[in-house]
């Protein structure tokens, strides 16, 4: 088992916490309009080969390696300061925390191991065109619909609500939603912290 930093935006941290996320999709970089994927099996593992027959290994890992959520966050932490005894915030779940003196926000990217409270574990991983998503797996992605009362739901459909969030995560870097990159679907569960 194999253990691998991932980064989330608040919105699917709070999603994860919430017990609403348990895929995630990203894009299987290098040029995926040239290939076409197939399941094999190396060394025992299951994996991915191209159209040219050459073996493509997720980056995330594969079922039963762990992965450890970076997300947006502050600390008290500074050089002298032991890491158990600093205090963290999360911007997923402290969303309105003021700025202190001292404090401010630092990207996920920049999170060290210690400091991340979410691991996940692998339980599957496939390769599929991001269109192809299917409306329960765009609710496993985390997209809800939002109640307005007692009996209305949001009409958008969940796909839809998917594919806006997509572009603004993705569109900036080329890779639109409408572009319709090759993915790398990852299933995985939550280990730490429990959730209800």
């Amino acid at each position: 088992m194999k253990e691998r930093p991932i980064l989330f935006s608040a919105d699917m941290v709070r999603a994860i916490l919430d017990g609403r996320k348990t895929q995630t999709r990203r894009v299987v970089k290098g040029d995926p309009n040239l290939v076409r994927w197939m399941p094999i099996q190396i060394n025992r593992n299951q994996g991915w080969e191209n159209e040219h027959g050459n073996p493509i290994n997720c980056p995330y890992g594969q079922g039963g390696d762990r992965l450890w959520v970076k997300e947006t966050w502050a600390t008290t932490e500074q050089s002298g300061v032991h890491k158990s005894d600093a205090e963290i915030i999360y911007r997923a779940t402290d969303p309105d925390w003021e700025t202190i003196e001292g404090w401010c926000w630092k990207p996920c990217i920049f999170m060290p191991r210690w400091a991340s409270r979410i691991d996940l574990e692998i339980t599957s991983i496939h390769v599929e065109r991001l269109q192809d998503i299917t409306e329960m797996d765009a609710i496993a992605e985390g997209m809800m619909f939002e109640r307005y009362d007692g009996n209305t739901y949001d009409e958008l459909p969940a796909k839809e609500k998917l594919a806006d969030y997509w572009d603004s995560l993705n569109a900036k870097s080329g890779y639109p939603w409408e572009s319709n990159p090759w993915v790398w679907v990852i299933e995985f569960k939550v280990i730490k912290p429990e959730v209800n």
